[in-house]
């Protein structure tokens, strides 16, 4: 499994994406101010979450992604430390 954080700059905006998990696996991403959006995996074996906007002030190097196996209890995120959604 990959959990990525990825980031347009013509957007200005990053999302969670997770690839080759499982049904239910999630991703999930959270900013400093406390405004975070999650996906879970429905079928096949990806999926990504919903645009989050970054600022000069809250860039996109202050952004949490996490991913989690449910049924494994397992969460990992980064940066270790960050603020967890």
């Amino acid at each position: 499994m990959s959990i990525q954080l990825r980031y347009s700059a013509a957007c200005q905006a990053v999302w969670g994406r997770i690839e080759a998990g499982n049904v239910g696996d999630t991703v999930s991403i959270r900013d400093k101010r406390g405004l975070s959006d999650q996906a879970a995996i429905r079928m096949e074996h990806d999926t990504y979450t919903r645009m989050l906007a970054v600022t000069p002030q809250e860039p996109w190097e202050t952004i949490t992604v996490c991913g989690s196996i449910p049924n494994q209890r397992e969460e990992e995120c980064s940066p270790l430390g960050g603020v967890k959604p």
